[in-house]
């Protein structure tokens, strides 16, 4: 089973565009954390897929963990940090999208994807068809401002 560990941003993009289910169903079989740095930025908006337990109960299907932060890391936020030192201490995927944070993931080795990379699984998995995804792209520009250039996007329907 693998580890996953999830950022603030691909969090709100899913949120931002309803689509938490969608994430939930993709990560279905795999552990699914976040650290307690992640939680105090987004909060209320997880409602009940979120567990201070490591067993999943009812509807949570996301653990929390309180993690350390060493020293700040470049310009990332907690967040960031704490999921790239959870990541690491755990050997999870970090599943985030800013530019530093992955830089510093690679640079300690830690496994690395983001939300568009999550929803071309969803599509290659066929649980998106190709309207709902073409969908996602328009409410995740006009919803979240999630930017991707038209190499990103054309990667992404293809």
């Amino acid at each position: 089973m693998t580890k996953i560990v999830l950022d603030t941003s691909v969090l709100s993009a899913f949120i931002n565009i309803g689509r938490l289910k969608l994430l939930k169903k993709l990560l279905s079989g795999h552990e699914v954390y976040i650290p307690d740095t992640v939680y105090r930025e987004i909060g209320n908006r997880l409602g009940d897929a979120v567990s201070f337990k490591s067993g999943k109960q009812g509807d949570s299907w996301i653990s929390i963990v309180k993690v350390k932060l060493s020293r700040q890391a470049g310009n990332l936020d907690e967040g960031e940090q704490g999921v790239l030192n959870l990541a690491l201490k755990m050997n999870a995927i970090a599943v985030m999208d800013d530019r530093d944070a992955r830089r510093h993931a690679k640079e300690k080795g830690v496994q690395y994807t983001g939300t568009l990379a999550m929803l071309k699984r969803a599509a290659m998995k066929k649980m998106l068809s190709k309207k709902e995804l073409e969908k996602i792209v328009v409410d995740l520009k006009e919803k979240d401002r999630f930017r991707m250039n038209e190499e990103l996007e054309k990667w992404l329907l293809e």
